[in-house]
C-alpha cells in the first residue's frame, strides 16, 4: 500500500507503474504543448518545487492544466503537498539561495561549512522569516549547531598559557544538539571543535551551577592536556574536527 505521507524517487516500484499507466495513456506526444515533457520530466520539475506557474510558463499551457497533472499523476509521490504547501518549501528555497550570496565571504558560517561538506556532512542554515541567516547556528547533517568564534587569545592569571575565551549559553545548550567553535588569530592555526551540548551542559552546568545562565568557556591554543579547573572539564583534543559526532538524523519509519 502506498504511503502518501512520504516523497517518493523515480526508482521507487509506485512511481515506475505510474510510468507505465502514463505511458499506456499516451500522455508522451512531442507535437503536443501539454503532453511535450516525459515522464521523467514532469516528475523532475516537481521534485525541484518548481512553480506551477513557471512551468506553464515554459510549456506554454495554462496554470491549472499543470496542477490538473500535478493532482491527477504525481501528488501522491510528494507526500499530498497541495499547491500552496509546495509555494512555501519553493519560497524557503529561494531565500536560502538568495541569503548565500549575500554570506560574506569571510564569515564563520561559511569556513563550517567547507569544513564540515569537506567531511562529508550536509549543511544547511537556519533563516529569519524575512529570509536571512541565523549568524550563530547552522544544521550538520540535520543537527542543530550553535556557532561560536574565539579570535584573541588571552593568558589567565597564574598560567603560562594562552587561551581563546567563549561564553555558551544553557537556554541555547538545551536548544541544540552541539556546539561548534572555531578558534584562530595571527600566529594561531585555526581549529575547528564540535563539542555535544550534553557533553559542555555536563561540564558547565552541574547541578550545583544551573542558576546560572551562561558560562565562560576557554580552549587552549596549544592542545596539550587540559588540567580540570573545578567541575568545567572538557578533553578538546577528542572533538577537534569531530564531524563523525553529527551523523546523519534518520526519521524512523512508521510500525
Amino acid at each position: 500500500m502506498l504511503d502518501k505521507s512520504k516523497q517518493l524517487t523515480l526508482v521507487d516500484p509506485a512511481v515506475q507503474v505510474a510510468k507505465k499507466q502514463w505511458e499506456r495513456a499516451k500522455k508522451y506526444r512531442p507535437g503536443s504543448p501539454q503532453y511535450s515533457w516525459t515522464f521523467e520530466r514532469w516528475f523532475a520539475a516537481f521534485e525541484e518545487e518548481l512553480l506551477f506557474s513557471d512551468i506553464a510558463k515554459t510549456l506554454s499551457i495554462g496554470r491549472e492544466r499543470v496542477r490538473q497533472i500535478y493532482n491527477q499523476w504525481f501528488k501522491d509521490f510528494f507526500g499530498e503537498k497541495d499547491g500552496r504547501a509546495r509555494q512555501r518549501v519553493h519560497t524557503t528555497k529561494q531565500r536560502r539561495i538568495r541569503a548565500m550570496r549575500l554570506l560574506p565571504n569571510d564569515s564563520i558560517l561559511k569556513a563550517v561549512a567547507e569544513e564540515a561538506r569537506a567531511a562529508g556532512c550536509a549543511v544547511d542554515f537556519n533563516l529569519h522569516e524575512n529570509g536571512f541567516f541565523r549568524l550563530t547556528s547552522a544544521l550538520i547533517n540535520g543537527h542543530l549547531c550553535q556557532v561560536h568564534q574565539g579570535q584573541i587569545p588571552s593568558k589567565l592569571q597564574n598560567s603560562k598559557r594562552s587561551f581563546f575565551k567563549m561564553s555558551v549559553g544553557l537556554v541555547n545548550l538545551l536548544k541544540s544538539d552541539a556546539t561548534i567553535f572555531v578558534t584562530g588569530a595571527e600566529g594561531y592555526c585555526k581549529r575547528i571543535f564540535v563539542v555535544p551540548s550534553i557533553v559542555l551542559r555536563g561540564a558547565y552546568f552541574t547541578a550545583g551551577s544551573r542558576s546560572r545562565k551562561y558560562a565562560p568557556v576557554y580552549i587552549p591554543s596549544q592542545l596539550l592536556l587540559t588540567r580540570r579547573r573545578g567541575n568545567a572539564y572538557v578533553d578538546w583534543r577528542k572533538y577537534e574536527n569531530a564531524w563523525h559526532l553529527l551523523a546523519p538524523k534518520t526519521i524512523p519509519s512508521a510500525p
